[in-house]
């Protein structure tokens, strides 16, 4: 498939890394000439300097023979205005990123008139995903599965759990071990996909699929549970901290932000009664102090900028915050912010922008698409198709690449762990789990069912 991306800064970057691996034709657009030359450099794909919105461009890179166009800059009109050019052009799909929803509130402007196919909000995702997070102290990632029916979680194991030195076989009920799957185990920095004779210890990084109802009762058995909180202290009153704060508004949750800026203190609160809001730079500590760090059930620093961010999480848990949670741009940094720095939760809009990109890109042969942030591995749910060779076998007749499992079926309603009993049926989805290698194998596997698509344009 032939995709042009505008934008190569670490969003356009990822994706056309992402994208090049699985073999697709990549053109990229920037202005900025170091960043396409590196880009030219580094994956072997076509460039070009210039503005992503103007026609003249748009033409060089021949985006009437696009498949996908992907408008991914940090800059919402650039990123419109592309998309509609594109459109005019010829390009067949277009995605457009946009930090504010505000452009098409109460319907004035709909994305399907400007020819735009799917606007992501990556920060109203993190918002989300960390709201969702705050709940269970030892809960590091959460993937929702098949319409919130399956989850994926991720957590550290409590010392005081029963999981700590188990055998995954001696998992003690019967149906815990039919409705939950360990998929992976992290220790010393090393992911493996277990076994039954595998033993998981106090503080390995777990993650477990299973039905929504199963991983809320297999949190209970393991110690971490879904807690009440008292206070949480956000930092940065950007779009995250701002849309964060109003999700907690329905909570009892007490809740402290601190914004550095002071007319944007002033307008926070304003919008955010429930909030106290505190002018000052987080990585003061006299400031912590003041927002009543010391002991808070959860800090979470959403600021603009990663260093800040990094900084004052550090800071938090020496003030024994109960959990830290930092926004992180750039992904290269997440493994050092998690296991060197001690930061417990590591969110990512740039990330969140590109699974669902990668999502629409795959859509018809991949239902979801999902990277995990914490370990470099992928969750992936694929269909079933009628008219393949994988209906009808048992799943141990597969040749599953080495570093990949079916963690999950789905059936209708039903969610099955995915034994090496069960045959696959037209219509299953698969959760699979699986590490870099073993991904683009795995989606050849399911894609290789199906027919061809039919490309259109517009005129």
């Amino acid at each position: 498939m032939r995709i042009t991306i505008v934008g190569a800064g670490n969003v356009g970057s990822t994706l056309a890394e992402r994208l090049r691996r699985e073999n697709h034709d990549i053109v990229v657009i920037d202005a900025d000439e170091k960043r396409v030359a590196g880009l030219q450099e580094g994956l072997d794909i076509m460039v070009i300097c210039g503005h992503g919105a103007n026609p003249d461009v748009l033409k060089k890179a021949q985006v009437r023979e696009s498949e996908m166009f992907l408008a991914v800059t940090d800059r919402d009109e650039t990123n419109l205005l592309a998309c509609v050019m594109a459109h005019r052009l010829g390009s067949a799909r277009q995605v457009a990123r946009v930090s504010t929803a505000d452009y098409f509130r109460e319907g004035i402007l709909k994305p399907e008139e400007l020819g735009i196919d799917l606007v992501i909000h990556p920060e109203s995702e993190c918002a989300l995903e960390v709201f969702s997070l705050l709940k269970s102290p030892q809960i590091f990632e959460r993937v929702s599965l098949s319409e919130d029916r399956a989850q994926m979680i991720g957590l550290t194991v409590p010392e005081t759990s029963p999981l700590a030195g188990i055998l995954l076989q001696d998992l003690p009920e019967k149906a815990m071990r039919q409705s939950v799957r360990v998929v992976a185990i992290e220790h010393d920095g090393e992911v493996r996909i277990p076994r039954g004779d595998d033993r998981i210890e106090a503080c390995d990084d777990v993650y477990v699929v299973g039905e929504t109802s199963a991983i809320a009762n297999f949190q209970t058995w393991a110690g971490v549970a879904s807690e009440t909180l008292g206070r949480v202290v956000i930092v940065g009153g950007g779009r995250i901290g701002s849309e964060l704060s109003t999700l907690l508004a329905g909570t009892k949750v007490g809740v402290r932000l601190i914004e550095r800026d002071a007319k944007v203190a002033e307008q926070l609160a304003e919008k955010h009664p429930h909030v106290v809001v505190i002018r000052g730079d987080a990585t003061d500590p006299a400031v912590l102090k003041e927002a009543g760090v010391e002991g808070t059930d959860c800090f979470v620093a959403v600021a603009g900028d990663d260093q800040p961010n990094i900084l004052s999480c550090v800071l938090a848990r020496q003030l024994e915050a109960k959990k830290t949670i930092a926004r992180i741009n750039r992904i290269e940094y997440v493994d050092i912010v998690s296991s060197i720095l001690k930061v417990d939760v590591v969110v990512s809009p740039m990330l969140s922008a590109v699974n669902r990109v990668l999502h629409f890109t795959r859509r018809g042969r991949t239902l979801l698409e999902a990277s995990l942030k914490n370990v470099d591995a992928e969750v992936l749910e694929v269909e079933v198709s009628p008219r393949g060779k994988l209906a009808g076998r048992h799943l141990r007749e597969l040749k599953f690449p080495h570093g990949a499992l079916v963690a999950l079926l789905r059936r209708g309603d039903e969610v099955l762990l995915g034994t090496g009993d069960r045959v696959l049926r037209p219509g299953d989805r698969a959760i699979v789990f699986a590490l870099p290698d073993a991904v683009s194998q795995v989606e050849q596997m399911f894609s290789a069912q199906r027919r061809g698509k039919h490309r259109t344009k517009s005129s």
